[in-house]
This record gives structure tokens, sequence and C-alpha cells, in this order.
């Protein structure tokens, strides 16, 4: 039995498995029962158990491994017909794992026991053969899998390529063979293969160990950047908006990643050190390069409103044409969220550079990167002139590689680096931000001197930060200069611009009216309702009716007490969300405050106890400090006020219960709920009509005592809605022309249902 044991191990082994093996097997039994004098019940479990053997391991073959890899495996020709995200799933995939595991097992175990290879070249038969399959992304998708082509990335990749070669060409001998077997394969081709794949296994790990380390220090830096993000958003902001959930969503997959990567014990001590406010973001002892976590959050950082387009740079010309770009670029940077998640995205970032150069070895691959950029940023704004050329010998990239790769360029070179390029911009910005600079420059460049060795990787990176910032605001001053040429051009074709680039929105789907159809709907039933707009005229078509509509929509939109949002704003004013957005602040600021003003002077009028010339002298105290509030960006504090009133009367004499009194009534009135809140709320908005309609304010007596000091801040924010609403108007008018006629149809047919007898 032992020898007929080594006879089936030999026989599996070359893989020799043909279909007269039963008679073999009965012949070996036989045999063995005449030599051993086996009875005839040991002979017959002898017999059953060969067979039960061969019906289990008959599809175990070499060949049939070999062609299941082929036809559900990774083969070169698939790999190279598909996408970096999709081959990442497809090496995911528990019937690639499986087919892979088992060909590639089969094939070093047989070229093992054909060359008798040495211990050293030996490798595991339960290594992961992931590992293996990190190959294919590494030969064929190498700038996604690698930051840049260090020792460690070449000596994999050479590695790699050698190892999927000698595979492909092994399984391809066998397929192509006779006998499909084993033994048909050349011994050159299997004589080095155990050799070449412990190679590679070696040299992934060479990589991977320091690679890993860098990206748990990038991830870490990520998450800190995604968690502050998400504080940053409002208190009211939905569950299920697109910000919240794609930070979530990234928090998520790097929380998995960092698990993936360090284990349960680094994501645990990650988040006891967060909620502490205590996590260690230091590099780790060793690093080389390797795949790029840099960009661990983009997907976070991508959902973000980005910079201006060209159509929205037009839509600012129309609105002013002396319209330029701020600091920060064209972003949203209007709204604080944004620039506060953009912040933080920021600091993540030049944070995780620090902690590249701290690395032993360092990581220069995303340093040079940001000298790219700044050279790059100079030479377009420089054009052809000779600090173009100046700033290319500043900044050799390959020279600086090289050099400090070889631990040759040290904090003297990084200063006169620093110092080269701070020398060009200087000649390159314009006269304007020279002061600037110099000023800025004065603190960047004493802590680079005063920088000791811990200090100089923060030191130096700070100096990159600043002159990212210079080239920066040298592109917006260049892009600035073009607005100013362009800006008569858009005076004249800006609005066709605008309209035929919505026009290509919808045609192609990626708009609706959808929400503008609703808006208007809704205000033109309620209009004519109100009796404001006569149905009549609407259906003859007649101008002002339409136009009518369109004001009253507008100031409906600037009236509702809920915040406007892009996924709630009508289409036709997506460009306008942000100063639509504070036209409302600023009417419900006025709103509140004139309702306070009003009970205010009531209640201080009606005391019993004072004065005229005190209650005169209050009254004044407290309209003052109305007239001196100029914010408009931000809701009116209801307690900050109310206390500011109470300090103003409680100078004077009246009682304490009247003053008690007065702070209710201040606190209750400034609810929407509140009558005269409601009754003031529909005067200025009938205000803000006339305005817009007229240009000036009404001259109701009663009107202009309850609302005079504030009727300069009306008429001012009145303008710009008329001149936001002329311009929408006049972008828009055929799609309101057509929806503002199409409703009311519609309105018609439903009063002639509703009139028509049962």
């Amino acid at each position: 039995i032992s020898k007929m044991s080594k006879s089936n191990s030999a026989l599996v082994s070359h893989d020799c498995l043909p279909d007269s093996y039963s008679k073999r097997v009965s012949d070996s039994v036989d045999r063995l029962s005449s030599n051993l004098l086996l009875d005839g019940f040991c002979r017959n479990k002898i017999v059953s158990i060969q067979r039960i053997w061969i019906k289990k391991f008959r599809y175990l073959r070499t060949w049939n491994l070999v062609e299941n890899y082929f036809s559900t495996g990774p083969t070169e020709e698939k790999v190279k017909s598909i996408s970096f995200e999709v081959l990442v799933i497809f090496l995911r995939e528990k019937t690639t794992i499986a087919v892979s595991q088992a060909c590639l097992r089969r094939i070093h175990l047989l070229s093992k026991l054909r060359h008798r290879v040495s211990k050293e070249a030996l490798v595991p038969e339960n290594f992961n053969v992931r590992i293996f399959l990190a190959a294919f992304m590494i030969v064929y998708r190498p700038t996604h899998v690698f930051e840049s082509m260090g020792t460690l990335e070449q000596a994999l990749y050479e590695s790699a390529i050698s190892l999927l070669t000698a595979f492909q060409r092994i399984l391809q001998c066998i397929r192509s063979a006779s006998m499909h077997c084993f033994q048909e394969v050349p011994n050159d081709l299997t004589q080095y293969f155990p050799a070449i794949l412990h190679q590679y296994l070696q040299r992934f790990k060479a990589w991977k160990v320091p690679d890993e380390a860098k990206l748990t220090c990038r991830i870490k830096h990520a998450l800190v950047a995604l968690y502050q993000a998400e504080e940053h958003l409002p208190p009211d902001e939905p569950e299920d908006s697109k910000l919240k959930v794609e930070f979530r969503t990234q928090i998520e997959r790097l929380r998995s990643k960092l698990q993936q990567i360090a284990g349960d014990d680094a994501l645990r001590e990650f988040d006891e050190q967060f909620r502490a406010g205590q996590v260690n973001l230091s590099g780790a002892d060793s690093c080389a390069g390797g795949t790029s976590g840099g960009g661990a959050g983009g997907g976070a950082y991508a959902a973000l409103p980005g910079r201006m387009t060209n159509e929205q740079l037009a839509h600012e010309l129309l609105l002013d044409p002396g319209f330029q770009l701020d600091e920060g670029g064209g972003y949203c940077s209007d709204n604080p969220v944004f620039h506060r998640i953009r912040q933080s995205f920021h600091q993540a970032f030049w944070d995780s550079l620090v902690d590249d150069l701290k690395l032993a070895p360092p990581c220069y691959v995303r340093v040079l990167r940001v000298l790219a950029e700044i050279r790059d940023g100079i030479v377009d704004l420089a054009g052809s002139s000779e600090w173009s050329g100046r700033i290319g010998e500043a900044v050799d990239l390959g020279f600086i590689k090289e050099q400090a790769e070889l631990g040759l360029y040290g904090w003297d070179c990084c200063m006169r680096l620093i110092g080269s390029i701070l020398a060009v911009i200087q000649r390159v910005q314009a006269p304007r931000r020279d002061d600037e600079t110099r000023a800025r420059w004065r603190q960047v460049g004493q802590a680079m001197q005063e920088a000791t060795g811990e200090d100089q990787p923060r030191a130096f990176c700070t100096a990159l930060e600043f002159l990212l910032d210079r080239v920066n605001a040298m592109r917006i001053d260049a892009a600035n200069a073009r607005l100013r040429l362009i800006a008569p051009v858009i005076k004249d074709h800006g609005v066709d611009y605008e309209r035929g680039k919505f026009q290509d929105k919808l045609n192609d789907g990626s708009l609706t009216l959808e929400r503008t159809r609703a808006w208007i709907r809704e205000c033109l039933w309620h209009e004519v309702a109100a009796k404001a707009v006569g149905l009549a005229g609407l259906l003859s078509g007649q101008a002002s009716a339409y136009a009518s509509i369109h004001s009253a929509a507008m100031l409906a939109l600037v009236a509702d007490p809920a915040p406007l949002r892009a996924d709630r704003c009508p289409e036709t004013l997506l460009f306008d969300v942000h100063r639509l957005s504070l036209l409302q602040r600023e009417f419900q600021r006025v709103v509140t405050s004139a309702t306070m003003l009003v009970t205010a002077t009531h209640g201080i009028s009606a005391a019993r106890n004072l004065n005229p010339a005190e209650i005169s002298s209050v009254l004044t105290s407290v309209k003052e400090l109305f007239t001196s509030d100029t914010n408009t960006d931000t809701e009116l504090d209801v307690a900050q006020t109310v206390a500011h009133i109470m300090r103003a009367v409680e100078r004077s004499s009246i009682a304490s219960e009247s003053r008690s009194a007065l702070a209710r009534a201040l606190t209750q009135c400034a609810a929407p709920s509140d009558a005269v809140h409601q009754l003031l709320a529909q005067r200025i908005l009938t205000c803000w009509g006339q305005i817009m309609t007229t240009g000036q304010p009404p001259g109701d007596a009663q009107f202009v005592r309850a609302a005079g000091p504030f009727v300069p801040r009306i008429h001012q924010a009145a303008t710009r809605l008329m001149a936001l609403a002329n311009i929408n108007k006049a972008v828009h008018q055929a799609t309101y022309n057509a929806l503002i006629g199409e409703e009311a149809r519609n309105l018609s047919a439903e009063a002639g249902r509703t009139a028509a007898p049962s």
C-alpha cells in the first residue's frame, strides 16, 4: 500500500491520469493480493478507495486547471482590455482568486519536483495568491500603483514582468502540447520559475512595508480632514445631501483601508487619539516610494463646488461689468462653510507633505510635484521673457531629485532654491503685489533661517506653500486682466451666450425644468387667487402680466423663511443661489428688526412713569441701535438685540414690571408666527415689489413710521434683487413665457372643470 501511495503521488505530480488508470489500479491490487495474501474483503476496500480517489481528483489535472484559468482567470488579453478600476474589482473576485491560486500552486509544485529546487528558493505552499495577482496591476497599470519609480519600485516592476512572462509561457506550452501535460513543457521554462516567484515575493515585501507605513500616515491626515470638514457642515444639513454622503462614504472607505493596511489596533488607536484631540500623524521609522495616498480624500474634495466656469464668469460680468476674481481664485469663497471645508483639506495636504520629508528615507515625490507646479505656473505667466528661462534653470527637477535621493541636497541648497524662485516671482508679479510679498517673506524667511534639523521639513513646506500662493495670486491678476478685456464683449453678447449654454444643458439632459416649472406654477396660482394678476391677461399673453408673475416669483424666493439650497433652487437661478440666500437673510433681518423696533416704540411710549423727554431719549437710543447695524450676511441675533434694547431702557426710570413685559414682548414678536411680524413682512415685501417696479419705495405714512430707519436698507436690497431679476428675465425670457402660458392654460382648464355642473 505504501508503494501504491508513492506511485499515486508520482502520477499526480506528472499529471498522468488516463482513462485506463482504473485497470492499472486493479492489476496492482491483484499483484498485491497475491504477494500479501490479502483476502477478498481487503481487496475490495482497496479498489473502492482507489476509485473514490480517481473520482475526486480526476478534474484537478493540470490540464483542467489551465483551461479554467484561461476561461475565467486574468489573462494578458483580458487585463489589457479593461480599465484599472474594473481590474481591481476583477482581481478581488472569488473566482479569479480560486482559479489563479490552483493554477499557480500546481505549476510551482511541479516545477519544484522536477528540478529539486534548493531550500533558498522555496516558497511556502500557503503563500497569499493576492500578492501574485497584484503583479498584473504592477505590470499593466504601473502608474496607478506607483507614486514614483524609485529603486524598490523598479526592482519590483522588473520582477513582476519576469514572473508573469514565465507563468504565461508555461501555461501556453501546456495548452498547446499534444498530451496537455506538464512533462511536455521544456525544462528551461520551469527550471527558474520557483526562484522567480520567490524573488518577486521578496521584492514585493520590501516595497510593501515602507509603502504601507507612508500610506498609513497619509490616510490618517485625510481622515482628520474629512472629520473636520463634516463638522463644518451646518447643523441643518440634510442627511442625504451630496456633501454629507460623500464625506461619510470617504470616511468609511479610508477607515477600511487603514484597518486593512495597519490592522485593527492602529484603527482603534487612531479613534482614541482623535477623540482626545491627540492624533499621532508622525511618519514611520522608514519609508520609500509607493502608491500615492495624497488624494485619499480627493472624492470628498471634488464634491465641493469647483472654480468658476466660463459660463459663470459671463454671468458675473453681466451682473457687474467690473467683477473680479477674489484671492480664492474663483472658488465659492463667499460661502463660509465651503471655505472652512476647503481649508481643512488644504491644511491636511501640507501637514502630510511635512511628514513625507520626515520619513527615513524621505519621500520627495509630492514635493517635486509642488515645485513643478510652481515652475510651470511662472513659465506660463512669464511667457517668452528671460525669466521663463531663469526659473527653468533654478528648478531643475531632474538634478534636484538625483541629489536628494543621494542625500546630497542639504538645507543650504533648499534655502538657495527658495530664494531663487522668490527672486523670479518678484520680477514677474504685478508691482502692487511687491509690498505684500516682502511682508510675508520676512516671516517665512526668518523661520527658514532659524529652523533646526527637526523643524526644517515644516519650514521648507511653509516656504513652498508661500511660493505657490504667490504664483496663484499672479494667476488671479492675469485672469482679472483678461476679464477687463472681455467685459465689453460679454455686455453685448453675454445674454445670448448664457442662454445658449443653458439650452445645451437642457438638450443633453444634464438639466431639466422640473423645479422651475413648480416654482412658476405655485406663484402664478397664488397671484391669480389673490387677484394680483388677472387670468385673462395671462391667457392673452399680456407682457405686463407675465412680468408681474416673474417679479412675484422672485419676491417669493426672498420671502421664503426656508434657506435656499441648490437642490431646491429653480434651475434658471442656479448661478444666483448664494446671492438669493444673502437677500433672504437680509429680508428676514430687516423684518425682525422692524418688528422689534415697532414693539419697543409702542412699549416705551406706553410707559406711565416716563416724561416725553425721557421717552424721546430712550427711543433715539433704540433707533440708533438698529440704524448702526450694517450686517447683511447673517440672521439677527434676537437674544443679543433684546439685551441691547433693555440696556438702553434700564437707563430710564421705567418700572421693572414694564421692563419685564417689554422684554417678553420683544422676544415674542421676533417669531415668524407673530401677527405684527407677519404684517410687517407683507408690507416690506410689498415695498420691495414697488421698488422693483418703479424704482421708488412707497410713500405710505404708516409704513414710513414703522420701517422708516430701514428704508435705505430695503431700497438697497430691492435694487440688488431687481438687477438680478432683470438679467435672469433677459436670459430665460422664452423659457418663462412658455411656462407661464402653459400654467395659465392649466389653471383656466382647472377653473372650467370646477365651475362645470356635476
